[in-house]
């Protein structure tokens, strides 16, 4: 029984192997009729190659974590695209890698603060409280029709000029605006600490043909599945 479980892991070492060496076999420049002869038929023919790139997923949320020397560690999400679907032609072999890879967000924790502000304005001329819009009338001067009421200069000229009415005298005028303070509740999020997010990412054994020329341009592993572990 041991005997048989020694040549078992023998075997499958060497087949390891011997896969590890075709692979190696395989050079740019190399014609379709070639690597098949190297690698055998594969699996799959698609267009294009995969890539990778951004997600943009968690944008405002990611944590960069700087000084981390590992190659497990993306910085951000990402995702799996097909280019070049005019340019390459790969040759998909039933060959799987499985990385783990990871990011950082943030966790955040809401803060509250009271905050003073200006929550209205009263008007005062000559120390008696007016509307706004009298107030605007007022220069330095003040202004009233025959019943005593604040109106503008243009329009108690107009009046006295019609000597329909028996107009007051304009009044010196002493202005101010009194800000009536308030207190609100601002509300902020900050960062206090980050959580560890893992992604398992399927690639596959592929080799890149130029489309045009027929020949090999790149081989390796390249992205196809990404998931999100929980």
């Amino acid at each position: 029984m041991k005997f048989y479980c020694l040549l078992a892991i023998f075997t499958c070492l060497t087949i390891c192997s011997c896969k590890s060496t075709k692979r190696e076999d395989i050079k740019v420049g190399m014609t379709y009729d070639e690597v098949e002869k190297i690698l055998g038929k594969p699996m799959n023919i698609d267009r294009g190659a995969n890539i990778l790139e951004n997600s943009y997923e968690y944008s405002n949320e990611l944590e960069i974590k700087t000084g981390i020397n590992d190659s497990k560690y993306w910085g951000s999400p990402m995702k799996v695209n097909t280019i070049g679907q005019l340019l390459y032609v790969s040759w998909i072999y039933n060959e799987l890698q499985i990385d783990t890879m990871y990011i950082y967000l943030k966790n955040y924790k809401t803060i509250e603060k009271e905050k003073t502000i200006v929550k209205q304005k009263e008007y005062y001329v000559n120390d008696k409280k007016v509307k706004p819009q009298e107030y605007s009338w007022v220069d330095k001067y003040i202004y009233r029709d025959a019943e005593g009421r604040i109106i503008d200069k243009q329009m108690y000229d107009a009046y006295k000029s019609s000597k329909l009415y028996k107009m007051p005298e304009p009044e010196r005028a002493i202005k101010k605006i009194v800000n009536i303070p308030g207190k609100i509740i601002v509300k902020s999020n900050i960062s206090d600490s980050y959580t560890r997010i893992n992604y398992e990412m399927k690639k596959k054994y592929c080799v890149l043909f130029d489309a045009s020329s027929g020949r090999v341009t790149q081989s390796g592993y390249f992205p196809f599945e990404i998931l999100k572990l929980k």
